[in-house]
């Protein structure tokens, strides 16, 4: 018997326009909750969340107060990411093999007003600066030459300023402590 009712009410097959029309037609509506069912819903749902935005609040202020005590720590020290080469103590003994000179520029002006730097590095054994050392050139009657720093700094340099009158090339004998180094400095006036 129930198949014959189900028979008996067969759905009316309508064109394929009218379901389309029925469709649009429809209008969809929420289900109405009481009100005092939300709250205790969104009560729950608030305790139940992670609270993530407080713990990415949380994260910055500790970042930011890494970041800033690392910025006050190195610019309030003298810090030296790459090292320098220095000894402190004026007693050190510089090595003359691991001393070196050069000049700056290579040549100038043979009017006397011209200067060319020749810059002395005593270094010890170690390759590091040696402070406190009075550092000499060769003296020569063609050249005039000025102590700018004579005596060592805590690099290890010592400078002075070469003019002459006289055009030629000249080798400057360099030394220190009563000890001449085996390399000379080299310089034009042209």
């Amino acid at each position: 018997m129930k198949i014959k009712s189900f028979i008996k009410h067969k759905p009316e097959i309508k064109p394929l326009g009218t379901y389309v029309r029925d469709a649009v037609s429809l209008e969809v509506s929420p289900p109405v909750v009481p009100p005092s069912k939300i709250s205790i819903e969104a009560n729950q749902s608030k305790k139940s969340r992670p609270h993530f935005g407080s713990f990415m609040a949380v994260f910055m202020i500790v970042f930011m107060l890494f970041a800033l005590t690392m910025t006050v720590s190195l610019v309030s020290e003298r810090t030296s990411l790459f090292g320098k080469a220095q000894v402190s103590i004026s007693t050190s003994r510089f090595s003359p093999e691991n001393s070196y000179v050069f000049a700056s520029p290579l040549s100038a002006l043979a009017n006397g007003q011209e200067k060319i730097r020749v810059s002395v590095f005593l270094l010890n054994t170690e390759g590091l600066g040696v402070s406190g050392k009075r550092a000499f050139l060769g003296q020569t009657v063609e050249l005039k030459v000025k102590e700018v720093q004579p005596i060592s700094d805590s690099l290890g340099r010592a400078l002075f300023d070469v003019s002459s009158t006289k055009k030629g090339e000249y080798y400057i004998e360099v030394g220190a402590d009563s000890q001449v180094l085996p390399q000379k400095a080299r310089i034009t006036f042209r």
